[in-house]
């Protein structure tokens, strides 16, 4: 799968339905930040050329912060990713509406 979020565009934070994935920068710049279930969130710049791997329970949100360019990255997952959860971080933690599937994506 492709992704190409326009100028300070961002995922959201979400998870992959259980599947195992990986994603590379093909074109510019992405800033990752991973929120896992306990501990503090980290956030991590993924340029051109590198490759982020993740298990099937790694939330995230993966956005460019660029003002003036697109970027482009490439995903891969394992088996393929047929739902995903969205999620809202509140002072109590992870907050999500219902479970999206490739019929309401």
């Amino acid at each position: 799968m492709a992704h190409q979020p326009g100028c300070g565009k961002s995922t959201g934070f979400h998870d992959h339905g259980g599947a195992n994935g990986a994603f590379s920068v093909v074109w510019g710049a992405l800033d990752e930040c991973v929120a896992p279930r306990s501990g503090s969130r980290r956030r991590a710049a993924v340029t051109q050329g590198r490759v982020r791997a993740f298990g099937p329970h790694y939330v995230h949100d993966v956005r460019n912060t660029a003002k003036d360019s697109v970027a482009v990255s490439l995903h891969a997952y394992s088996p393929p990713l047929s739902a995903m959860t969205r999620y809202d971080l509140t002072p109590a933690g992870w907050s999500s509406p219902p479970r999206k599937t490739q019929e309401n994506w």
